[in-house]
């Protein structure tokens, strides 16, 4: 049905190596995607796998550092994931971290607590809260070079936001015990520039109801719950398995064109598979 019913593109296959999802899996569905043969803008990409990490790995980004418990460091990951996320609910889910983070300042923020719990528990406006988290994000520098004195005045900057705001302790804390500087700078790798051309990406979790010209879905190594091999034997069987399900809707979510980056330990069952359901398909590097 609809405008794209006729279109005969087959399904590209980008077999990788490694034990890790590979970095060039993005540049190269850009590539292929943008050729003369199929037209797509990146705009209109996306790479999408089940974890997040995957995706943003195979898309060109740079992984995010391990998330700690200082205040300073869960701002700048919420920070980073609204400016890298590509879909509204990636982006939805990084303001609420951020009003989380707001609540947990004025010391509203239960432990463990829902957020939807602690703004009814204290009576607050939720539309007031995400306008004082897109005020945060969309003011404060989303980057930071990397030397000392950045690192300071960036903390600095968020610092003075949030007390320009009114966004204090409660009487006997201050603001700079609140939001104290890590002692170490991993945090601040929340806040590296960004690659040149980068595609979107997200979590298959996240796409789930969206439509994208063109999508890559990134099946990922086998690590020590092999997920992968599991993953393919039930697809193989036709047998119900959550990670099969997944897939699905990953790859449903291609209007016009859809690749899959699978590892090289996989492809000839991959190949087989689909070569005996009878869909069309092109394997890169054959």
């Amino acid at each position: 049905m609809g405008p794209n019913a006729s279109l005969q593109h087959p399904v590209l296959l980008y077999p990788y190596s490694g034990r890790t999802v590979s970095t060039s899996i993005g540049e190269w569905f850009a590539t292929v995607a943008t050729s003369d043969r199929f037209g797509l803008t990146r705009e209109n990409l996306i790479v999408l796998a089940h974890a997040e990490r995957s995706a943003r790995v195979a898309s060109g980004n740079t992984p995010l550092a391990v998330q700690g418990k200082s205040k300073v460091e869960r701002f700048a990951r919420a920070l980073n994931e609204f400016w890298t996320g590509t879909t509204q609910a990636g982006k939805a889910r990084a303001l609420e971290s951020i009003e989380k983070l707001i609540l947990d300042i004025l010391g509203k923020m239960n432990s463990n607590e829902p957020l939807a719990s602690a703004i009814e528990r204290c009576g607050m406006n939720r539309r007031v809260l995400r306008r004082q988290a897109l005020t945060l994000v969309m003011s404060l520098s989303r980057t930071c070079d990397g030397t000392e004195a950045s690192r300071d005045a960036w903390v600095a900057d968020l610092r003075n936001m949030f007390r320009d705001m009114g966004i204090v302790p409660p009487q006997g804390q201050t603001l700079n015990r609140a939001i104290s500087r890590p002692r170490g700078t991993d945090w601040a790798l929340h806040l590296g520039v960004p690659p040149q051309g980068r595609l979107p990406f997200d979590t298959i979790h996240n796409a789930k109801g969206g439509e994208y010209e063109g999508v890559c879905v990134v099946i990922p190594p086998d690590d020590h719950r092999r997920f992968t091999t599991e993953l393919f034997d039930a697809w193989a069987s036709r047998s119900d398995h959550e990670p099969a399900r997944v897939i699905y809707v990953g790859v449903t979510r291609a209007m016009r064109l859809l690749a899959v980056a699978v590892p090289e330990s996989h492809l000839p069952q991959f190949v087989a598979i689909l070569d005996a359901a009878g869909v069309p398909r092109e394997c890169y590097g054959e």
